[in-house]
């Protein structure tokens, strides 16, 4: 029984021996097999994407690489042309500064150009080419029908007549650009948060006090929006008093300490006697009514009020009057001087005068082949010299290009004849006497007052302009 048990016991072991040998080849069969299967997806599929990733990778880490240096090459050469620009131009700006122009062109409608003129106080008879614009403003980037520039401390502001039609730019970030005709100006404009309280109808923008004046020419149907004052200090909005009633336009204006004087045009565009000098207080807000000339014509000594451009100059008020320039000796308001104030008494002198009709050989504006002021700025030089620029633009004769006429004047000062001659004679000649506002009857005689001046010399710049809206220097 035992050797019958013991003999069960192994044929028992050698069965589950068996069955294992069996289960450890099956299994090691199923093992290898998921195992190569596994492995060969993994190596065809998981690996081949896995290693596409890390090209894609290293191409991209590549192609970031280029571009960065392309970046740092392009900065390294802006940063160079700035250098170079700001070597160009210091000794320009402390020369006599740079000479700055705005102007709107009528095709395409809403475009504006902004003009750097390097060195004005170079002489030089030859006509500069093509001037290529330092900033471009491209349509529905500014205001279309109106827009004026003025600047403020480090900022240049352009002001239309509705209320969100207000910009600024930093001047650092263009004092320094080269111009090549594609700085765009939107990429510097930034807009005014706080913006004006009413719209303007065609309004005059002028600074006094480092603030920001914008009125409106016309009468407003909301009284309260007419007048309004912006502080870049407080940066805010203020509305001011509005104009008297009953006067023509605002056609020009002057600032003298802490009162803005204002001209108007005549009611009647034929009649300059109904022209009229105001006054408003920058610091009581008080308007004042200074002189009217009479719609009669009684007064005929009363001559018209100037024309804008109006510019201060060794203590005369210098105006735009036919087509050219005179002045008032008078930069203080009085009661003995308020029938000539901001208007022309002193005649400019032959020389002025002279040179200034020359213009009319470079360009020419009108049908009668005449050139006439278009703006004017005062210069300012690093010896304190009185320089003033008259601002022309028109066509060449025979030329359909557009040219920008660049006249400069050394301001001397004011004098009166020392050659009176007998008012018949004065009387006889005066069709052919410029300005006989300056004329004075003393003793039976004429005697009249000139300001004095030397030529400097004049530029003349093609350029693309339909209409010249300001001219400035800083």
């Amino acid at each position: 029984m035992s050797s019958k048990r013991c003999s069960k016991k192994a044929r028992k072991k050698d069965l589950m021996k068996h069955i294992n040998e069996e289960v450890d080849s099956f299994m090691t069969e199923v093992i290898y097999e998921e195992v190569d299967s596994f492995m060969t997806e993994v190596t065809y599929e998981e690996v081949d994407s896995f290693m596409t990733e890390v090209i894609d990778y290293y191409e991209y880490e590549s192609c970031i690489t280029r571009i960065n240096r392309k970046i740092r090459a392009r900065k390294k050469l802006k940063k160079k042309a700035k250098r170079e620009e700001a070597l160009r131009l210091a000794p320009l700006i402390s020369r006599g500064g740079l000479l700055y122009m705005f102007v709107r062109l009528s095709y395409p409608r809403g475009t504006y150009f902004l003009y750097r003129i390097h060195d004005p106080l170079e002489h030089s008879d030859k006509v500069s080419e093509y001037w290529e614009p330092l900033l471009v403003f491209h349509p529905d980037v500014l205001p279309a029908g109106f827009c004026a520039l003025v600047h403020i401390g480090p900022f240049l502001y352009f002001v239309g007549e509705k209320p969100c039609d207000v910009f600024k730019i930093l001047k650092t970030n263009i004092s320094y650009l080269v111009q090549r005709g594609c700085n765009s100006g939107s990429k510097y404009l930034r807009p005014l948060k706080p913006r004006m309280q009413g719209p303007k109808k065609k309004p005059l923008v002028f600074v006094a006090n480092d603030d920001l004046y914008v009125i409106s020419r016309e009468c407003c149907s909301n009284e309260s929006h007419e007048f309004e004052v912006y502080s870049p200090l407080y940066d805010c909005w203020r509305n001011l008093s509005p104009g008297p009633k009953g006067y023509g336009k605002l056609k020009s204006h002057v600032v003298l300490d802490d009162i803005v004087y204002f001209a108007t045009a005549p009611k009647i565009s034929t009649q300059y006697q109904t022209e009229s000098v105001l006054s408003y207080n920058l610091t009581d807000g008080r308007w004042s009514v200074l002189s009217t000339s009479p719609e009669n014509g009684i007064h005929r000594d009363l001559g018209p009020a100037f024309d804008p451009p109006v510019e201060i100059i060794s203590d005369m008020i210098f105006g735009a009057f036919d087509f050219t320039v005179a002045a008032s000796p008078h930069t203080r308001y009085s009661e003995f001087v308020k029938d000539s104030f901001m208007r022309p008494t002193l005649a400019p002198d032959h020389d002025f005068y002279a040179e200034f009709n020359r213009g009319s050989d470079y360009i020419r504006d009108d049908e009668q082949h005449r050139s006439r002021i278009h703006d004017m700025t005062t210069l300012h030089t690093k010896d304190d010299q009185n320089i003033l620029c008259c601002v022309s633009y028109g066509n060449k004769p025979f030329d359909y290009r557009t040219y920008a006429l660049f006249t400069f004047f050394k301001i001397l000062g004011c004098i009166r004849s020392t050659t009176p001659e007998p008012l018949e004679e004065e009387v006889a000649r005066g069709g052919d006497d410029f300005c006989t506002y300056a004329r004075q009857v003393e003793a039976g005689n004429v005697v009249k007052n000139y300001f004095t001046s030397e030529f400097l010399h004049r530029k003349l710049v093609r350029v693309r302009c339909s209409e010249l809206i300001t001219c400035f220097s800083y």
